[in-house]
């Protein structure tokens, strides 16, 4: 009773106080060492580009061909629809203000974030409210230390929703568990095999940890936009960002042409072979990061968020798992196969 009275108190978001109420201080800040603090460690930090999915483009491509778009049904009974249409511009001085006054409430079971002298709470029911998803589910954070193995895995299934090739091209996968992918197909699992997850506790996570670990990149801008508006403030300055588009133009770019009514893969080129391995050489770092802070978390250091969630198992922000998704279509399964064996490495 104790936990869902605390879940039910954080369940809204609520903007506290006004500008007019405080003396700023540079115009964003209630006090000189909160601005110092923005400053000291997230003036220069490089906020994550949010990305939107044109998700009328892929419902057309779904009609017509529903073996290489099987997932987008699978996106949307995930909850996630809303989160991919999301198109909110945003500024970056805005963003790294959120994540640099951002903090954990132990009373109200939420984070909390103050712009422009309005303290803004929000919670898990707030984002399941707002995306229109629910806040239940498995939860789990972006870093293996807090990912569960999930009984009846069938990595064959995984692949080919996220191969757009015909089902005889997709090698037998069979000796693959869940465990042995990376976070962002570990998370695609999750979403092919309709196990319910727990949204909203995945974006607390995630932002928790970005406001924590200055190796990341703080995240999801435009849903930041979003839930500042929400709370009667302006998110925007003169200096506007805006999000990129995953659409037609995106498949086109990851080397598919469309050719008798299927999606057909085109050979990479040879400077195109030197970007997919960059790719891959920034994606062993980002596992050997995970790592890093498991091994962190599991010492009791500072590698892993500081708020508790203690109860369940634990967007790159949901839209760097749909980039995550590009780059696996774009590079196929040989290259994938290749990816986990360096992971396990």
């Amino acid at each position: 009773m104790a936990e869902r009275s605390k879940r039910q108190k954080g369940s809204n978001a609520t903007a506290r106080g006004s500008s007019s109420q405080h003396q700023l201080v540079d115009e964003f800040f209630t006090s000189e060492a909160q601005r110092q603090n923005y400053l000291a460690k997230f003036a220069n930090r490089t906020v994550a580009s949010s990305k939107y999915v044109d998700v009328a483009f892929f419902e057309n491509e779904l009609e017509k061909n529903p073996e290489q778009f099987g997932i987008f049904p699978l996106l949307k009974r995930a909850g996630l629809y809303k989160l991919l249409k999301n198109k909110k511009n945003w500024t970056l001085k805005i963003v790294r203000i959120f994540y640099a006054n951002m903090k954990w409430d132990d009373v109200d079971y939420c984070i909390v974030s103050e712009i422009k002298g309005k303290e803004v709470k929000i919670g898990q029911h707030f984002f399941a409210q707002l995306l229109g998803c629910e806040a239940s589910g498995n939860m789990f954070g972006d870093h293996q230390s807090t990912l569960s193995k999930v009984d009846g895995y069938d990595a064959q299934i995984v692949l080919k929703s996220l191969l757009a090739k015909p089902p005889e091209y997709v090698m037998d996968t069979t000796n693959l568990s869940a465990s042995k992918f990376a976070f962002q197909n570990r998370l695609l699992h999750y979403i092919v095999q309709d196990y319910k997850f727990n949204l909203p506790y995945f974006i607390i996570e995630k932002m928790t940890r970005c406001s924590k670990t200055t190796s990341l990149s703080p995240s999801y801008a435009s849903l930041i936009s979003w839930i500042l508006e929400k709370n009667g403030i302006n998110p925007l300055t003169n200096e506007v960002e805006s999000p990129s588009t995953i659409d037609g133009n995106s498949l086109n770019n990851m080397r598919f042409t469309f050719e008798h009514g299927r999606w057909i893969e085109k050979p990479l080129t040879k400077a195109q072979s030197k970007i997919v391995e960059r790719e891959r050489a920034q994606e062993r770092e980002e596992a050997a990061q995970r790592e890093r802070e498991a091994a962190a978390a599991a010492a009791g250091g500072d590698g892993s968020s500081s708020h508790p969630p203690p109860h369940g198992a634990n967007n790159s922000e949901v839209l760097g798992v749909i980039g995550h998704l590009q780059r696996t279509v774009d590079e196929g399964f040989g290259q994938v196969n290749n990816r986990l064996d360096d992971f396990l490495a």
